[in-house]
């Protein structure tokens, strides 16, 4: 409990930031400065202090990222997007991926010599999610549907640990959708897999499906047990953001505390991208996570 000599209150923000920096840490950089055994008896000792003062439980503490069960035999409900969920055109060949640059450069009116810089990232193996936040804090998450309307997964994708319940800006935007990949982590899954071995679960077959599964229960403390990793990829509608340019917003959405797509590049024309894919593709196993 509190130390002798400090206020509840600055006890749970030193316990807040002790947990949060433990995730920033742990999906951001793969390390730990706590363990897991320390990180969860934190935990306990927040759940504890805000059942006592209730007054200080706040919307964002990490204490309320799992809600409650929604009653068997129901749905999700549904909500539009503010924009849709546009899909990816899939290129198989560099011929295509030429005259996609070709294309891009007429309806740019670009001139022959003139340089066209590309953002390149791996697609991720996952599953979409758009998350809406207002004035700083989430307040929907949805998953992309049919591109307009998702179902409300909000519950479910506030028990992934890295995922920021409160944008880390002092001056958020007043609306803002944040898209990017629900993931699982090769290790994790592998752990996954070991652990259903070992307790007789329904074997899981590929992270991809299992984390689609997941995000479709309906008890958002079993979703909490899953090691879900959210991977920001851009946004939707941003009512306030001015960023000139994608690599710019992907250095504001590290900076509000999302893990964004690694590893990405700004390539100079499309030679630059082509290579970028064959470097890629040469080491796509060694990546944490599927492409």
């Amino acid at each position: 409990m509190p130390a002798m000599g400090r206020t509840v209150e600055a006890r749970v923000r030193e316990l807040r930031e002790k947990l949060e920096r433990a995730s920033r840490l742990y999906y951001e950089e793969g390390t730990s400065d706590i363990s897991d055994s320390e990180y969860d008896e934190l935990f306990a000792e927040l759940q504890a202090i805000e059942r006592e003062h209730p007054e200080l439980t706040t919307p964002d503490s990490p204490t309320m990222r799992v809600g409650s069960p929604l009653p068997k035999g129901t749905s999700f409900a549904k909500a539009d997007h503010l924009s849709p969920m546009l899909s990816l055109d899939s290129l198989t060949s560099i011929d295509e991926v030429r005259e996609f640059d070709e294309r891009a450069r007429k309806f740019l009116g670009l001139d022959d010599g003139e340089t066209f810089r590309w953002v390149c990232e791996p697609k991720l193996d996952g599953v979409s999610a758009n998350l809406l936040y207002e004035d700083g804090a989430l307040v929907l998450g949805l998953s992309r549907g049919d591109g307009r309307t998702g179902e409300d997964i909000t519950q479910n994708l506030r028990t992934i640990r890295n995922l920021p319940l409160q944008l880390e800006d002092s001056s958020p935007p007043r609306r803002v959708e944040i898209r990017g990949e629900v993931i699982m982590s090769r290790d994790a899954f592998a752990r996954l897999q070991a652990e259903s071995e070992a307790t007789s679960d329904t074997p899981f077959r590929n992270a991809r499906n299992t984390v689609a599964g997941t995000l479709k229960l309906l008890d958002p403390r079993i979703v909490a047990r899953r090691p879900l990793e959210f991977l920001c990829f851009g946004t939707g509608r941003a009512d306030g953001l001015d960023q000139a340019s994608h690599t710019e917003r992907r250095a504001y959405l590290r900076e509000c505390g999302f893990t964004v797509a690694e590893p990405h590049a700004v390539c100079e024309g499309i030679n630059g991208v082509i290579d970028f894919h064959a470097g890629l593709d040469s080491r796509r196993e060694e990546l944490p996570y599927e492409i």
